[in-house]
């Protein structure tokens, strides 16, 4: 895709992957008119997917927190980059992820709050 000034612009899309779940996907340059390059997503385009599925959040200081009030889905997502904390009341869904609600999977540590270790695995980057 071409914008106004000649340049290439993003694009965020969804696919459906291996597994036959669907992710949202931003790709950029020559990648945003079809080709393969998928990079990760900036705050804003995961700002985005919130606003779209209507869950709640708030910004503090460099960290967006999701504070929905229930079960929050984003199991298409295939990459949480850091600064983004889940402060929300029910599961976090990461399909793409770990396979179902982060609570279950299988690398959860057994006694450790699982959106604790979540936000803190987030925040070290292990999902980028």
């Amino acid at each position: 895709m071409t914008g106004r000034n000649g340049e290439s612009e993003a694009r965020l899309g969804s696919r459906t992957g291996r597994n036959g779940a669907g992710y949202f996907y931003v790709a950029s340059g020559d990648e945003a008119g079809g080709k393969g390059y998928i990079r990760d997503m900036t705050r804003e385009e995961f700002i985005e997917v919130l606003e779209e599925k209507g869950y709640s959040y708030e910004i503090e200081g460099d960290n967006l927190v999701v504070v929905d009030d229930w079960n929050v889905d984003l199991r298409s997502l295939e990459t949480i980059s850091p600064g983004v904390v889940f402060s929300n009341e029910g599961y976090v869904w990461l399909e793409s992820l770990v396979g179902g609600p982060f609570e279950d999977w299988r690398g959860n540590i057994e006694g450790i709050n699982n959106k604790k270790l979540l936000n803190f695995m987030i925040s070290k980057g292990v999902f980028i």
